[in-house]
């Protein structure tokens, strides 16, 4: 799948779906959504074994337009989580997209190392707070971006506050 059809289904849905579940069927849960007329879904890496998720998925849905989520692209921040949670470490980037994924989401900005080498390929979702942040990551290759925590920041009363 290419990037400009993943960007379109994103938008066409209008929403992103967040798979967090470790009992439940991530493939059934995707034909549910299918049938709902909803095309994408991101599967959350806090869950346990979350890249044999994504690659169950692509393999059984490959028009599904399957995204990882709850990414780190920091090395180091990288390094420290999964040190404490060694049970349930986080994959990199590089990991969940060789899985299958095919577009990628953090709660914090991406580096300009990770755009050079998945913007243009993968559709990347970074997290801002803030409209420096978000001006930042659009420059450097940002396809869309997620307001976190959006409570926090006063939900869609900040969207509609920087909305040009």
């Amino acid at each position: 799948m290419d990037i400009k059809t993943a960007i379109n289904t994103l938008l066409k849905d209008g929403l992103i779906l967040v798979f967090n579940q470790d009992k439940l069927d991530v493939v059934k849960t995707a034909e549910a959504l299918i049938k709902a007329g909803v095309n994408n879904m991101e599967v959350t890496c806090r869950i346990k074994k979350p890249l044999e998720k994504i690659e169950k998925l692509c393999k059984a849905l490959p028009e599904f337009v399957a995204g990882a989520a709850s990414l780190i692209d920091s090395p180091q921040m990288l390094d420290i989580y999964n040190k404490a949670n060694p049970q349930n470490p986080l994959p990199s980037l590089k990991q969940v997209a060789d899985a299958g994924a095919k577009f990628l989401v953090s709660a914090a900005n991406f580096r300009g190392e990770s755009y050079k080498k998945f913007a243009g390929k993968l559709p990347m979702i970074p997290g801002c707070g803030t409209v420096s942040e978000i001006i930042d990551q659009f420059s450097k290759g940002a396809n869309l971006c997620k307001i976190f925590p959006a409570k926090e920041l006063g939900g869609p009363a900040f969207v509609k506050a920087i909305d040009p």
